[in-house]
């Protein structure tokens, strides 16, 4: 007799809500934030994929060398040949840059064509001395040499503008290229976009170019990552605020 009553009991329990208010503000806050950054990378990653063709489609064409297309949006990855002179005295060092685990500096040097308009170069990395008193000896070409690279715009990191200071000291540490700032700090018209030189130029350090620093499926990995965590937040939710568990323990009975 008591088992049959036991057994009515358990089929007898039904769900029920029952709403926890901590519970369901922490769900309430959480939940949009987690679904947000998943569609964000979702995002990200399908702008990476056109970034990827795009890279793609420039080089596969010729290098060109018409100074008046460097600023055409188009030319974003195009490769670029040009003659003309680095301005050696004055320059930049990226700093935080590694190579194989060694911390060094990008080099960004003002290069001056034979009309005397001015494209910033990133010669590529050089090693660090192990302190920022005694920054690394770099050698130039002297005189007429040809650069040869691909044209692209620098990063806008907001968080890493750069001061536009005008001082007598160079070389200078930079963390980002701003081309606006440095344009002040030479004092001088700059083009939009760098060129990476590539190893065909006898000005090249150690390259290392990536053009994305992040793969659209590692973007993926992370959209899958948040959209989990906002799924297992949402099913946690329900459990905490209601007696699902013991519905689905009695039903196994």
């Amino acid at each position: 007799m008591n088992d049959v009553g036991e057994s009515k009991t358990r089929d007898n329990v039904v769900f029920t809500w029952q709403p926890n208010g901590k519970i369901i503000v922490f769900v309430l806050i959480f939940l949009p934030v987690f679904c947000s950054l998943g569609v964000w990378q979702l995002s990200r990653a399908e702008e990476k994929r056109t970034l990827q063709e795009n890279w793609s489609l420039q080089q596969s064409l010729d290098a060109i060398s018409d100074l008046n297309l460097i600023e055409a949006k188009q030319n974003q990855f195009r490769r670029f040949v040009g003659n003309g002179r680095f301005e050696k005295e004055r320059y930049w060092l990226i700093e935080n840059k590694t190579f194989q685990g060694q911390i060094g500096f990008e080099v960004l040097m003002p290069f001056v064509f034979d009309d005397g308009t001015t494209l910033l170069v990133n010669r590529g990395w050089v090693a660090g001395t192990g302190t920022r008193s005694a920054l690394p000896k770099i050698d130039t070409p002297a005189g007429s040499t040809q650069i040869i690279g691909n044209l692209v715009e620098p990063s806008d990191h907001p968080l890493l503008k750069e001061k536009p200071e005008i001082n007598l000291n160079w070389p200078k540490l930079i963390l980002e290229v701003d081309i606006q700032a440095l344009a002040v700090q030479l004092d001088k018209k700059l083009y939009s976009k760098i060129l990476q030189l590539d190893a065909e130029s006898n000005a090249a350090f150690i390259l290392n170019w990536r053009p994305f620093n992040m793969s659209p499926s590692k973007h993926v990995g992370y959209a899958v990552q948040w959209l989990s965590m906002a799924i297992a937040l949402l099913v946690l939710a329900v459990f905490a605020n209601s007696n699902l568990a013991t519905v689905l323990k009695n039903r196994k009975a």
